[in-house]
């Protein structure tokens, strides 16, 4: 019955664009960055949240989960994507597609062996990436007090150890703005040679989106 109330709530949030993740679709529908493109969407879990606001969207979608239990959530949910139960940070090293649209819905914090954020998986992510791209992460720009105390290993000693080694001396990885970060980004996507055009961030809960168009120079 729980479940039942559950699913019936996650529809209807659905129905009238309830979850944060149609601010983002929304941006990309406009810009006409997700119509007829392929999509990736690594991380993919059950497909219930997040993929159904740009599924509809996609020329070609596939999605990557590493636990088999999900696999039959994710083709009920996203019946005409191509599931793969695999491992995102071992599939984009082999994989020989190419995407237009990334979504790297990645854990918050620390997971898997000694992964931290998409920290791990996006230096691969050009491999599979079409000339024109876009990528959507997950970022954390702060964490308020109380998600620290809700999520114990978020921003925890490790976590921004972790942080640190990626950010360097961008910013303070405790806190920072939204231009400090997209800063950031440009000059990581320069350096694989892929110029920032556009961008948009939007907050989702202690998470915030952030959606980067690029060209390859």
């Amino acid at each position: 019955m729980i479940e039942r109330l559950k699913e019936i709530r996650r529809k209807l949030k659905h129905k009238f664009k309830g979850y944060p993740i149609y601010k983002v679709t929304d941006w990309l529908v406009e810009k006409k960055y997700i119509q007829n493109k392929t999509v990736l969407e690594a991380f993919a879990n059950t497909g219930e949240h997040q993929a159904p606001a740009y599924y509809k969207y996609a020329s070609y979608f596939e999605a990557w989960e590493i636990d088999e239990k999900f696999k039959s959530s994710l083709t009920k949910n996203l019946p005409n994507a191509t599931v793969k139960i695999t491992n995102s940070m071992q599939e984009i090293l082999v994989t020989d597609k190419k995407f237009d649209v990334i979504v790297l819905d990645a854990h918050m914090g620390m997971f898997g062996n000694g992964y931290c954020e998409h920290f791990n998986i996006l230096p691969n992510v050009f491999r599979v990436a079409n000339d024109d791209v876009v990528v959507i992460l997950n970022v954390m720009p702060y964490a308020e007090e109380k998600w620290r105390k809700k999520y114990e290993t978020v921003f925890s000693k490790e976590h921004l150890k972790m942080r640190k080694e990626f950010y360097g001396d961008a910013f303070d990885v405790n806190h920072c703005s939204y231009d400090e970060m997209i800063s950031f980004y440009k000059e990581y996507f320069l350096s694989k040679n892929y110029q920032v055009t556009d961008y948009f961030f939007h907050q989702r809960h202690l998470l915030h989106y952030l959606a980067i168009k690029a060209h390859k120079i």
